[in-house]
């Protein structure tokens, strides 16, 4: 069996690699949403900091 278990059985068969019920791990699936969040966070963040070095900022 894999190192991680789906709480399905049936979702633990194996699959041939791509087909659709081959699902990854869900910490991959967090680590994704966390990263995205970072991704976003620094970009909002990075727009007023340019704004303040070009001297828009009163």
């Amino acid at each position: 069996m894999a190192a991680w278990a789906h709480p399905n059985p049936a979702a633990n068969k194996p699959t041939a690699k791509g087909e659709p019920g081959e699902r990854p791990p869900l910490w991959v699936l967090d680590t994704n949403v966390v990263l995205d969040w970072l991704l976003f966070q620094d970009a909002a963040m990075l727009a007023p900091a340019q704004r303040l070095m070009a001297g828009g900022a009163r």
